[in-house]
C-alpha cells in the first residue's frame, strides 16, 4: 500500500515500513542508538531539511498507522496501581497539525534580520550533558535564516554567537514562548505526562514505533513455513497480518469440511477418545 501526502505543496509517498526492516528497528530502539533511528526515520521519506521535526512526525505516523496499528496502546504505573490506556495514532496527528507555530522574524536594522522557527532536526540529548546539550539546541537549531546587509550568511555557531546580545536574548524570549505552548498541549489528556515540547519529542517518538520482536519473528516463521511466501521480507506487517488471518480462515473452512465430510460419512471415532462410565 501507498498513499501520497502533501506538506507545504510537495508531495510525499507513504510506503510503510517493510517486516525485515521494521525488525531491524527494533533492534536499534533496544540498543538506543538513536543517531541509526534517526538515520533511518530520515530514509523513510527521503530527507527534507526544509520539514520541521512536527512535519518530519506527520510523515512518521503515517508509515506507522501502514506498517503496524492505527491505536498506540500503553500503561502506566505509579506506586500502588497500573493504568492501561489506548489513542488512536489520528489523534496525535490531529494534535500535531493544530499546533500553530510559525516562523518569527526578529530585525536587527533595516539591512539585517534573523528569521527563527521549530527546529528541523529532533533534540537528541546524552543523560551526561542534558543541561549543554539543552543549551546547545536552543542556541543554534532554531535559526533558519540570517542576513546580514542585505546578504544571507551561513547558519554557523560563531556567526549566531557573535550577533548582537540584544537579538540573542530576543530570540531565547520567543523560544520560551514557544515552549510554554508545546509544554501546554498534551498528546494524550492533561493527566498524562506527554507534550509537544520538543526536549522530549524524540523519545516519545521512539515509544511509539516499539513493537513485539518475538511476535515479528512469529509472523515471518509463520509466513514461510506455512503460507511459504519466501518474499515475506518485503511486506510490512499489516500486509503480514491479512495475509495470516487469510491463512486461518482458509485452514478453518478446510477443518470444517473435513468434519462434516467425515460426519456424513459416519465414522466413528475409536473409543479411546470417549469417557469410560
Amino acid at each position: 500500500m501507498v498513499f501520497s501526502y502533501k506538506i507545504n505543496d510537495k508531495n510525499y509517498f507513504i510506503n510503510g515500513i517493510k517486516l525485515k526492516d521494521f525488525k531491524n528497528l527494533q533492534l536499534l530502539l533496544q540498543l538506543n542508538d538513536n543517531t541509526q533511528i534517526i538515520n533511518y526515520f530520515n530514509s523513510l521519506y527521503n530527507f527534507d531539511e526544509s520539514l520541521d521535526v512536527f512535519k518530519q512526525l506527520e510523515l512518521l505516523l503515517y508509515n506507522l498507522i501502514i506498517t503496524t496499528r492505527s491505536v498506540y496502546e500503553f500503561t502506566l504505573k505509579n506506586e500502588d496501581d497500573k493504568f492501561k490506556y489506548s489513542i488512536k495514532i489520528e489523534n496525535i496527528l490531529n494534535t500535531i497539525k493544530n499546533i500553530n507555530i510559525k516562523d518569527y522574524t526578529i530585525k536587527i536594522n533595516e539591512d539585517s534580520y534573523v528569521i527563527i522557527g521549530i527546529p528541523n532536526t529532533f533534540f537528541i540529548y546524552n543523560e551526561e550533558t542534558l543541561q549543554k546539550d539543552i543549551l546547545n539546541y536552543n542556541t543554534y537549531n532554531y535559526f533558519k535564516k540570517i542576513v546580514i546587509e542585505n546578504e544571507e550568511v551561513p547558519l554557523e555557531h560563531i556567526i549566531i554567537d557573535n550577533l548582537p546580545s540584544n537579538i540573542l536574548s530576543a530570540v531565547s524570549i520567543k523560544i520560551s514562548e514557544w515552549d510554554n505552548i508545546l509544554k501546554n498541549t498534551p498528546f494524550f489528556n492533561d493527566q498524562l505526562k506527554a507534550n509537544c515540547q520538543l526536549i522530549t519529542l524524540f523519545e516519545f517518538v521512539k515509544k511509539l514505533f516499539i513493537y513485539d520482536q518475538r511476535d515479528l519473528i512469529k509472523k515471518e516463521y509463520t509466513l514461510f513455513k506455512y503460507i511459504r511466501i519466501c518474499n515475506y521480507d518485503t511486506i510490512n506487517l499489516n500486509e503480514a497480518n491479512t495475509i495470516i488471518d487469510i491463512f486461518n480462515e482458509d485452514l478453518a473452512e478446510q477443518q470444517e469440511e473435513i468434519e462434516k465430510s467425515t460426519n456424513n460419512n459416519g465414522i466413528d471415532l475409536p473409543n479411546r477418545y470417549s469417557q469410560e462410565t
